[in-house]
């Protein structure tokens, strides 16, 4: 053999070893499996040549405008929350921050067109426009700091915001969550929440109605209203003072339509209190404790649970109610509720669990809402009857008063509307005592109805019956 054909036989050996080294061998359930490591780095990165695609619009802004290689900070709101967040994000940028340009990327960033705007609701016959699809250049006033925000509804109605920065500034990541911190607080302290009245479903509700005036109680249980509601938020601050707990809950209890819904909007009537409503069909996973998170952070604040027995209080014994513990926790838990107060009512005490209603720190003062004595009906009959044009010269206070034992507030309006209906139908203008007789007796006769049970079909007949008249 030529010395030649040997070095060439050497090199082949040494390629073929070299290329050996690059082959692995991965055990799998079906077997060893060989893959050699250079010709996936080879198809790797023929692959990236076709990712290499040039910037789309949006990021050539970001780029230019932030000088360098873009990163973000993202922050996300469910949509209505989101919304009402965004209200407050301009008057934020204004405060310290000059807004260079705005205007909107779609089609995945490749095209640029104007902001997309929504009318937000912001209280009761309030509205204001927002930017829920944008891109803002901003530049701050002192530091000459520069932050892109870009907001933007995602798949699933989530409201989002990026803010994006210049990733080679060793500042710029802080920079972007102070801003977004500073965002936050600066929406709970002067956000259109703050102050309000509104449900769990963030829908603004007017907080005058008129409530007090309508609203007639016992002399007992108006004492305790005074006492342990319009008191307890009224010195809320001396009480803070004093060292003594500022969190604090109440159960209005009372059969059905004795007043106690009306005596919740009177007493959120007196206060400046943000207060948030919730209603049993208001109430999912998580809806308790997102309701108690906002109220802490809108300290001092109210919390309302309408019939607490059909939704997040019923009790362990009844069935399984995953709601409870959620209640429980929210009312007794890890984080403090100083400055919130919770008002809960019912029409069934005896279905809310001892854990609840029997328990300092989540419920310490039960109030009742009774049945109307004698003297506070004849108050409620003073203020119904101009308001349905009652004959004044023929209505007798004592036989009305006598004859609605047992009536609440809401069957007392009931006796006039249908004692209106009476006259209506004779054709005239006022009420008289003839028709809140006939109204008694209408009412007195349709809860007889309402109370018996439904009788049961009859048996059939076991006759045959006659063949005389049929077809043939």
């Amino acid at each position: 053999m030529s010395k030649k054909t040997r070095k060439t036989r050497n090199s082949k050996q040494k390629n073929d070893k070299a290329k050996k080294t690059t082959v692995a061998t991965l055990e799998t359930p079906l077997g060893p499996c060989r893959v050699d490591l250079k010709d996936a780095k080879d198809a790797f990165d023929e692959a990236r040549k076709w990712d290499r695609s040039p910037p789309t619009a949006e990021e050539r802004c970001h780029e230019d405008y932030l000088g360098g290689t873009v990163s973000k900070h993202l922050a996300w709101w469910p949509s209505r929350q989101g919304s009402l967040m965004l209200t407050e994000l301009k008057p934020f940028v204004s405060k310290e921050w000059d807004m260079d340009r705005l205007t909107h990327f779609i089609h995945r960033g490749t095209r640029e067109t104007d902001p997309s705007y929504r009318e937000v609701n912001t209280g009761v016959g309030k509205a204001v426009e927002v930017a829920i699809g944008s891109t803002m250049c901003i530049q701050n006033r002192d530091s000459g700091a520069r932050l892109c925000l870009s907001t933007w509804i995602d798949c699933e109605g989530d409201v989002r915001l990026d803010i994006r920065f210049n990733r080679k500034d060793e500042n710029g990541p802080q920079i972007a969550w102070d801003f977004l911190r500073g965002f936050k607080e600066h929406y709970y302290a002067h956000g259109p929440q703050r102050g309000a009245v509104f449900d769990a479903n963030l829908n603004f509700i007017s907080r005058h109605s008129g409530a007090g005036e309508k609203l007639v109680l016992p002399e007992h249980t108006q004492r305790q209203v005074d006492l342990h509601i319009h008191c307890f938020c009224d010195h809320r601050a001396q009480i803070e003072a004093e060292g003594m707990p500022t969190n604090k809950g109440i159960i209005l209890s009372g059969p059905p339509g004795t007043g106690k819904t009306l005596l919740i909007k009177a007493v959120f009537e007196k206060t400046d209190m943000t207060t948030i409503l919730v209603s049993p069909e208001m109430i999912r996973n998580d809806t308790i404790s997102s309701v108690y998170n906002m109220a802490r952070r809108y300290s001092p604040s109210m919390v309302i649970l309408e019939d607490v027995d059909t939704s997040a209080g019923i009790h362990r014994k009844l069935r399984d109610h995953p709601v409870l513990g959620e209640v429980l926790q929210a009312l007794d838990g890890i984080n403090d509720n100083a400055g919130v107060v919770t008002i809960a009512s019912t029409n069934y005490l005896e279905r809310i669990d001892d854990a609840l209603k029997d328990r300092p720190g989540r419920f310490s003062r039960i109030i009742t809402v009774p049945v109307p004595d004698a003297e506070t009906r004849r108050v409620l009959i003073e203020r119904l009857a101009p308001e349905f044009r009652v004959d004044e010269a023929d209505l007798d206070l004592d036989w009305l008063t006598e004859n609605t034992q047992g009536y609440t507030g809401d069957w007392l309006r009931n006796l006039f509307v249908t004692a209106r209906l009476f006259a209506i139908s004779d054709k005239r203008d006022e009420i008289n005592t003839s028709d809140l007789q006939s109204a008694i007796s209408d009412i007195e006769a349709n809860r007889d109805v309402a109370v018996k049970p439904t009788p049961e079909m009859p048996a059939p007949r076991c006759t045959a019956l006659s063949s005389e008249g049929s077809y043939t």
